[in-house]
């Protein structure tokens, strides 16, 4: 008789449980159920315990694992720390004092399910089995960022200007995707804003910029940053190669900070479109959307120079023109468009 379980359930639910454990593989049976050696650790965490694999590179073990050295399903990891999650079959209070003797960084416990996050040096993990009341011990992997349907044309979020560029319509008609293409952005930052909602990392995983751990084909070249932007940055720079990627999901993109000076945008603009064997990212198409107060009015500065070098080697350049009107406190217009 199982507490809980009506007598006249209990057949169903030990045959339920039989069906679901028969379809699952091996391999899931044994960490839903214990390890093959018998003890509280999972199958992958006893070989990443072994001491000739706790004291191999971290590229080295997730080789001797069959996953991924990082980006989904990639174990997670805390510096050279493993994290892992585990099963307790006393009160999680007094357990993590004994968890923390052991070597463990407790990085969250849930005392209705007796369940812990932590993290351990891979040689470490026996001494963390060993501690009373730990029955069970698995690996955490790292999780992959569901996008909608079609994450390969432009990633989690699409920009409102592939519809308004009829950008589909072109698609169709000449299966153009911007392959071959370098695409460069000047603005003021790609990734050094702490409170943005995203990285570039998280942007990457979610198809909403090409890299190396991305999952859609032809986009795998990471962004090429000739120049970060300032710290203070709010990483404008990144959002504006979202939608581009958006637009042209398999061109290779390029970005460079258009802040600092009159005379770094410049040199920037040049270096994005001089070609990769002389340093630059070869883009033959720029953007940008920065304007410096002190550029002149009635003749070139170092900016305009520089897009007039660009553009005549074939270059397209595009940059933001505000409508700098001016109203007095009235809210009157005082001065032309």
């Amino acid at each position: 008789m199982f507490p809980g379980f009506p007598a006249t359930r209990v057949p169903q639910a030990v045959a339920g449980a039989a069906v679901f454990l028969a379809l699952l593989p091996a391999a899931a049976c044994a960490q839903l159920v214990g390890s093959k050696g018998g003890g509280p650790l999972s199958p992958g965490l006893e070989v990443l315990a072994r001491p000739s694999v706790a004291a191999e590179p971290l590229a080295a073990q997730a080789r001797e694992l069959g996953l991924p050295a990082r980006g989904p399903g990639s174990l997670l990891r805390d510096g050279g720390r493993v994290l892992v999650a585990l099963r307790l079959s006393r009160a999680t209070g007094p357990a993590l004092a004994d968890l923390r003797a052991a070597g463990a960084d407790v990085h969250g416990a849930d005392p209705r399910t007796r369940t812990a996050t932590v993290s351990v040096s891979p040689s470490q993990l026996p001494d963390l089995a060993a501690v009373p009341g730990v029955r069970a011990v698995w690996q955490l992997r790292a999780p992959v960022v569901r996008t909608p349907e079609g994450q390969c044309e432009g990633g989690a979020a699409i920009s409102e200007g592939l519809a308004q560029l009829q950008v589909d319509d072109a698609r169709g008609a000449f299966d153009l995707r911007g392959k071959g293409q370098t695409v460069g952005v000047l603005s003021d930052s790609y990734d050094v804003a702490g409170g943005a909602a995203t990285d570039a990392l998280d942007d990457v995983l979610s198809g909403d910029l090409p890299g190396p751990a991305g999952t859609c084909a032809d986009q795998q070249l990471p962004v090429d940053v000739l120049a970060e932007g300032p710290a203070e940055g709010s990483d404008e720079g990144r959002a504006m190669l979202q939608i581009v990627h958006d637009l042209a999901p398999h061109a290779h993109l390029a970005f460079a900070t258009a802040f600092e000076s009159e005379e770094s945008f410049a040199e920037n603009i040049e270096r994005l479109a001089r070609p990769t064997a002389e340093g630059g990212a070869g883009a033959g198409t720029i953007v940008d959307d920065v304007a410096w107060f002190e550029e002149p009015f009635f003749q070139d500065g170092p900016i305009a120079v520089a897009i007039d070098n660009v553009t005549a080697e074939g270059v397209s350049y595009l940059n933001a023109a505000g409508n700098d009107n001016l109203f007095d406190s009235g809210g009157r217009e005082i001065a032309s468009w």
